[in-house]
Order: structure tokens, then sequence, then C-alpha cells
């Protein structure tokens, strides 16, 4: 454990990181504001902004304590769009930014799930073997704790299909723009600028560093030396050493949600806690990483100074060649998962990322000017309410069990204990089968799909199921077939796929976070609290309204190639939002 003498250092330390943060962006301010007062004919830098698990709703519920310079600032300053959903199964958090940023659904782009099983690897008599959409051994990890070393570990946006605005950015300038991701997950850092990107940096849990990988040919020789000076800073270790931990920003009475023991039946906890209640207190330990940093406010303060730093240092929008920067805010979504919707947790996350907002839009407009600056902000995908949390409240809501679903599949499909199965597995809401099994025994896979589907029918928390052959015949233009028609990728999805009934999360257990088991929350169906998220535009020409067109996510990505006067992505399926 850290002794106290370290701590107190290591604070001193972060009060010193924040001051020189302060004092390089001011000076960098002062001494260079270009074209802050030019009519640009197109915008010197486009920033994409994504918060992770971002519910429409929380414009609305938390907008009593937002200040002027955050949300506030976007909606009363720009076009907001207040009917804008994802068209597609499953949301989550990589399908949801390769989408926003390639224009076109998990049908398209590919990355169906933030995991899934590679098909090939499937009944070979070894393990089977599981695509992460950003894994990728042939290009290491830069940066990262030395227990990497030697590893297979790394990442790369190869297991992406389609091209995203910023490679059409990178084709149409002929690489002259920079193109830069930052986020603490690295998918959501990795994915939003794609292939020909300058560089993409994400937090290792292990290290408390920002990372990269060895795909960025400049990272090959390491970290840029700003980011190896931040990093030297161990600010996640400064954050979390904190006396106060974390503590409420406002007073209790301001708050729209309740806080107490009882909520212990909804929410985990921290390392220190033993009720889910304020303050909270991490456990600070550089033996054993940083887990809980990304459960807390503080990654998303990180990763807004990083972001002004990078500005400053690859010169973002600093001259008339436009330049992209995807941000992502994902320590929302890490503390939802882990309290859950309805917790001040949540709450008070937000009103700290509203003042975190502000200060970034501050930032932008001092250094490059807010009429050159487009800015658009929106979500991967929403978040359910904890299901005994709805019960309670009488909402509907429940868990489905996949270990029941698993065995109860198995038993359908006549497996036995210790002889081959012809179910390979559950994961998410999609079943892989054993199709190299079913060949060797003749078996026809669309068969076996239907007895799936067929043992589906009333199972607590299941709406219905679909084999592989009926989501490719899907026809709907709307409703839910269709969110399942446009998440189906055939060289990627699985055998069948289920929709879930409303309220109800995939429920399980894991020896790792035993906390997690039926608390907090997740997401991934098609309902509006999974689905309506905001789109907010601000800065260069964009006009002060509200429009309640309907409004898909893959509009996102051709409404920046129009105003960019660039070539559409390659797999592009949706059109500019009307209003801009």
């Amino acid at each position: 454990m850290i002794r106290k003498s370290n701590l107190i250092r290591l604070w001193c330390l972060g009060l010193s990181a924040c001051l020189w943060l302060t004092a390089n962006c001011v000076a960098q301010q002062n001494g260079s504001k270009p074209h802050a007062n030019a009519k640009a004919k197109a915008p010197r830098l486009v920033v994409g902004i994504v918060v992770d698990q971002m519910r429409y709703d929380y414009l609305e519920r938390f907008a009593e304590n937002f200040g002027e310079g955050g949300f506030k600032r976007l909606l009363g300053e720009g076009t907001s769009y207040a009917n804008c959903n994802y068209n597609y199964v499953p949301t989550e958090t990589a399908p949801g930014h390769a989408s926003i940023f390639t224009g076109t659904t998990p049908s398209g782009h590919g990355i169906i799930m933030n995991e899934w099983l590679d098909q090939s690897s499937i009944g070979n008599g070894k393990p089977l073997k599981g695509h992460s959409s950003v894994a990728d051994s042939l290009y290491p990890f830069v940066g990262a704790s030395p227990l990497f070393k030697g590893t297979k570990f790394g990442a790369s946006p190869l297991l992406l299909e389609s091209t995203t605005m910023a490679d059409e950015l990178e084709k149409a300038t002929k690489c002259k723009a920079k193109t830069i991701g930052v986020s603490l997950k690295d998918r959501s850092a990795i994915l939003p600028v794609s292939k020909s990107a300058d560089a993409a940096f994400w937090f290792d849990d292990i290290s408390g560093n920002m990372i990269s990988s060895t795909y960025y040919p400049n990272m090959k020789a390491g970290l840029p030396a700003w980011v190896d000076s931040i990093n030297q800073l161990h600010l996640p270790f400064v954050y979390l050493s904190e006396p106060k931990g974390w503590d409420l920003l406002l007073p209790a009475a301001k708050y729209t949600s309740l806080d107490g023991p009882a909520d212990s039946r909804y929410e985990g906890t921290y390392g220190k806690d033993d009720v889910p209640t304020f303050p909270h207190r991490f456990v600070v330990d550089p033996h054993l990483g940083c887990p809980d940093f990304k459960t807390s406010p503080w990654g998303n303060v990180l990763v807004k100074d990083f972001a002004k730093q990078a500005i400053i240092h690859y010169q973002l929008g600093a001259d008339k060649v436009t330049d992209f920067l995807s941000v992502s805010f994902s320590s929302t979504d890490m503390v939802a998962h882990q309290f859950g919707t309805q917790s001040r947790e949540v709450e008070d996350t937000y009103l700290r990322l509203d003042r975190d907002l502000a200060d970034f839009l501050n930032f932008l407009d001092q250094r490059i000017g807010k009429e050159n600056v487009l800015v658009f902000l929106t979500a991967d995908h929403g978040g359910a309410l904890n299901p005994v949390f709805a019960q309670d409240e009488g909402a509907l809501g429940g868990w489905i069990d996949p270990a029941a679903l698993t065995q109860l599949l198995h038993s359908k499909l006549g497996d036995r204990v210790g002889q081959d199965s012809l179910l390979a597995s559950v994961k998410g809401h999609t079943v892989y089968l054993n199709r190299a099994l079913a060949t060797r025994r003749g078996l026809d896979l669309d068969s076996l799909s239907h007895v799936v589907t067929a043992a589906m029918v009333g199972f607590p928390g299941i709406e219905k199921g679909y084999t592989a052959r009926e989501m490719a015949a899907i026809n709907a233009q709307s409703g839910p077939e269709s969110f399942l028609k446009n998440g189906f990728n055939p060289t990627r999805s699985g055998d069948v796929a289920y929709l879930a009934d409303y309220g109800y999360l995939q429920s399980a257990y894991s020896p790792k976070e035993p906390w997690r088991y039926q608390k907090g929350t997740s997401h991934g169906s098609h309902y509006d609290y999974d689905t309506h998220v905001p789109l907010l535009w601000w800065g260069w020409k964009t006009p002060i309204s509200q429009n309640n067109s309907p409004v898909v996510i893959p509009d996102i990505a051709p409404t920046v190639c129009k105003a960019l006067h660039i070539q559409q992505t390659s797999k592009c399926s949706g059109k500019p939002v009307p209003g801009l």
C-alpha cells in the first residue's frame, strides 16, 4: 500500500500537474489563436464527442443542475435532435462507435458486438477463439505496463469493414489532415478514427498510463514525449488518492436521485465501501493498478485534459486543412454499470461531465474559435433501469439467466456431458452452434437453429428467437425485426439471435467482479431506453434550433462528410440530417 507521505507527494504532484496543464494551455492559447475571426469555407477542426451510455432523457432529468457552459451551451447555441435513435441490436460500445463514424450499421461495418466468437474455431477440438473488436496481437501496445511485454496483447482497427469520416478526410486531403482518437477504452479511441489515423490513445488499467499501439507508424519508437510527460505525473493515482474520495459535487438536496444503504440491492461498491453511499473511498495500490479509475468521474477529467493537450501538440485546427478529433467519455458507462441508471452516482457523474464539457468548449472557442470548429455530441447507446429497482418501483423488468438458457439448449439439442456439444456458446443475445460437428453428423444447421428458437419460446425474458436464415431474409424497414437485420453480419454473427423482453438484462456471475451480479445495469436491447440518445451540433455554420425530425445514428457520418465536401464512407447507409 502507498504510505501517507507518498500520498501527500502524489497529491502535490497532482496539483502541480493541474497547474502545468493549465499554464501550458494558456500559453498555447495566448501565443496563437489561428483563424479565430476568419470566415472559413470549411471548419478547421471537427470534434466528435461520444458519451458512453448516455440516455436522451438525462438532458432533461439533470438539466436543473447543469451549468450554462456545458450541455446547456450546446443546446442553446447549436442544433439539437430530440428524436435520434439507434436502428440495430445489440446496442453496445464497439458497434455504437463504429456506426457513428462509418455511417452504417453492423451489417455493413462488421463490428457486431464488443466481442464475438470466431466460427472457424468452433468444433476443432481447441478452446473457442473470440474476437475483441480491436484486439490484434500483430500490433503490440506502446506505453503499457511491462506485464504486457512479450505477450500477444495489442490493438488495431483492422476488423472494421468500412471507412470512417476520418478515413475519408485523410484521403481527400492527401493525408495532410491530422486525425486523432482519445478515450479510456481502446475500442472507443480506435474505431472512430480507423485505419488511416495519425494516432489513437486509451487508458491502461495496470500502469495507469495513456497508451497506444504499434499499428500507428509514429508509435513504433515509443509514445510522444508529451504523452510520456503526462503519464509520469501518475494522475490516476493522484485522483484516487484524494483524501475525501468521491463526494457529491452539490448539496444533497439538489439531487433528483435517492441515495442510501437500501440501494445495496441495486448498486455495487468500491473496495473500501461497505454500502454504495457517498462519499466513496478507493483502493490505491500501484501494485494493483487502477481498476477503480475508469469507474469514477476522474476518468472523464483525464480524457478531457488529454484531448486538450492532443489539440495543442498536434496543432489541430491550426491551418487551413481540416483536422479531426474523436473524444469518447467512458466513465459514464462504467459508473452506470456499477451503480445503475437510477443512482445518485450516475447523476453526479453527469453534473461533473457537464463542467468538463464547459471547460473543453471554452478551450476550443479560445484557441481555435467556435466559428471554426464543428462539434457533434452523441452516445454509443443508452441503458436500462436495474431490474430489481424496476420491480420495486412497479415497472417491468427482470433478469435473463444465461446458465439456465444454456442448460435448456443443451437438453433440446441432445448434448451429453463429456461429449461434443452441438451448442458452442450463448454470448450476449446470440447463440453459436457447433457447425463442424453438425456437418460431421450430417445434420442441417437451419433445422438445429429452429430447435433453438423453439426452445426459447416462453423462456423468461426472451421475446423471440430468430435463425440466421430468418435474419438474412428480413425485409422490414422499421420495428424490432429491422433492428435484427441491421445488426446481422453473415460472416461474423452467430446462428441464432433473440430479442429481450422490455426491462430484461442478462444476469451473469463473475468471480472477478462478484459485486456485479444483478447490480447496476447494462444495455443491448431495441427499446427506447437503449436506443434513444442525444445528438447535438455546435460551432461552424450550425443554426440555433431544435429539430424533431426522426434521425438515426448512421446519419451522422454523411452529415459531416457533406459539410466537409468529401466522399461518403465506403458502406454508408445513412443520409445527412435535415436542418443543418
